[in-house]
């Protein structure tokens, strides 16, 4: 009985180990059919939005005859890079699918606004939709954007009103500049992410610009107000725990004009022009506030 149980025990073991084996061998092949298939489609998502990217159908003279004025839907499918026209109503707006995540999303495929006709248009609203519909490829990703062209219909708008994508290492998140018509000086930012979207206003908006000044590997938000040799700024620190741009008076106080960064040191070097030689002011960088640490000088004001 004994040798006959120990066979039976044996023979069980046996088709079990073989079920664990096949069983084994059956997940392994699906998983490889799976990313073979997964590649495939990454393949045809990429190839899809490089149409998008590189979207080019019209001539830049094309281009800057149609901104900012009527169009038939064909032109303007052209023109946004848009599978279906929802609503044409330009130049006033314009509403449409295009294969692309929304604006803000923080993708490599996020829609993407040509320089050449960002000031022509403000960003409306953008919904997500179905992947593969409204004229799109099978797997890519769908979005519904909506422009508004009000800008135009006052000749006296700002000229520098710009949309644009900033690539912050993998984060890439897009901004929208208006300038107001008072002045077309002061300015409202908008910001869009992922948690939401931010506005900031400042009355005066010389040039916008982000760069990471507190060494902690985020992109702050740079806005110089003026034209000086000296300029002044108002700075924005980004918080990550927040995900917003808060604004900092102790980095506001100093000149990026020409400044210098040591992230190795984690230093800073504000240049100050008052004749000859210029001087410079060398700040530590801790707990987000710059503290003086020498002031020196040079024969020349060097930076960036």
């Amino acid at each position: 009985m004994n040798q006959k149980g120990n066979f039976n025990f044996l023979i069980i073991g046996i088709i079990f180990l073989t079920m664990v084996i096949i069983g084994s061998l059956s997940y392994f092949f699906n998983q490889g059919k799976q990313r073979e298939s997964d590649n495939q489609n990454q393949e045809q998502n990429n190839n899809s939005f490089d149409k998008i990217y590189n979207q080019q159908t019209l001539s830049e003279e094309e281009i800057n005859n149609l901104s900012g004025k009527k169009m038939t839907n064909e032109q303007a499918k052209a023109f946004f890079a848009a599978t279906e026209i929802v609503s044409n109503d330009l130049p006033e707006s314009i509403e449409f699918w295009t294969e692309a995540y929304c604006p803000g999303s923080e993708t490599e495929y996020d829609y993407n606004f040509d320089n050449i006709y960002a000031c022509f248009y403000s960003f409306d609203s953008c919904e997500q939709g179905k992947t593969g519909s409204h004229g799109g490829c099978e797997t890519c990703i769908m979005s519904k954007i909506k422009l508004n062209g009000s800008y135009f219909a006052d000749s006296s708008f700002c000229e520098n009103n710009s949309m644009n994508y900033y690539q912050f290492n993998n984060r890439k998140i897009f901004v929208e500049i208006d300038y107001l018509e008072d002045n077309c000086t002061a300015c409202k930012i908008r910001i869009y992410n992922k948690s939401g979207n931010q506005d900031i206003k400042n009355d005066r908006c010389l040039f916008v610009d982000f760069f990471d000044i507190n060494f902690d590997n985020y992109y702050d938000l740079l806005i110089q107000e003026n034209a000086a040799t000296n300029a002044t700024y108002s700075v924005y620190l980004f918080d990550p725990e927040k995900d917003q741009y808060l604004y900092n008076e102790n980095f506001s106080k100093l000149c990026f004009s020409r400044a210098e960064f040591d992230e190795t040191k984690k230093e800073l070097y504000e240049y100050i022009k008052i004749g000859f030689p210029c001087e410079v002011n060398a700040y530590k960088i801790e707990n987000n506030i710059p503290i003086l640490i020498e002031t020196f000088t040079v024969e020349e004001c060097r930076g960036i």
